[in-house]
């Protein structure tokens, strides 16, 4: 059942995820420091899914209970994995008033190349995004982007590369905001018998139609 509630995290089926997490035996109002150690790979996971299902209180006693466990064992890799799932849900549900920039800093710089540590420097650059930081916020997006594209997670890059391309469209360079759609958009097709500038306004506008929404959308 965990296993299966592993899966349905990595898949963003949240509510099937909370269940599989219950009837696996995992109570997060009750998560015993080992218990959560010994569970951090689902639950790291998972702690997601009873956030965007709007359990709180359930989530925040997965993390503090996964970071009592890192720190009883000493497992300083997992603390850092924590403080970055921590971070990243603090930005989205308090802006930039909710991050300790400093501290996840710290972990991104003992992080090994993996999905954490992409994520420690989406987060620094969404965070730098909102205080006005834009260069910090374009140094730490590029370096998540790279290290998702090493890792192979093509979901995690793509989120990168939609806020790059934000940045880019906010500053005023469209054309480097196209640059930075993934998947990249397709052409629209045009009518042959227009004239060659016209053509190239009508490719234009169907590549603005094809990402526009995400290049707004943060």
């Amino acid at each position: 059942l965990l296993r299966a509630a592993h899966a349905a995290a990595q898949r963003q089926e949240h509510a099937r995820a909370v269940d599989l997490v219950r009837r696996g035996g995992l109570d997060p109002l009750r998560l015993s420091p080992e218990q959560a150690r010994a569970h951090a790979e689902v639950l790291l996971l998972a702690v997601h899914a009873f956030m965007e299902t709007h359990q709180v209180a359930e989530g925040d006693a997965i993390l503090a209970a996964l970071a009592q466990g890192a720190r009883e064992a000493g497992d300083t890799l997992l603390a850092d994995r924590v403080l970055v799932e921590r971070s990243f849900l603090d930005v989205y549900a308090r802006g930039a008033a909710g991050l300790d920039a400093a501290a996840l800093e710290a972990a991104a710089a003992r992080l090994p190349p993996s999905k954490s540590l992409g994520r420690a420097h989406y987060t620094l650059g969404m965070h730098a995004r909102l205080t006005g930081d834009l260069d910090e916020a374009r140094r730490q997006l590029t370096r998540a982007e790279a290290v998702w594209a090493e890792q192979g997670l093509a979901g995690s890059r793509a989120s990168a590369l939609d806020l790059l391309g934000s940045l880019a469209w906010r500053a005023g360079h469209p054309q480097q905001a196209l640059s930075h759609a993934y998947p990249k958009p397709q052409p629209t097709p045009c009518d042959p018998r227009l004239s060659p500038p016209s053509q190239t306004l009508v490719r234009m506008l169907g590549l603005l139609e094809d990402v526009t929404p995400r290049m707004l959308r943060l």
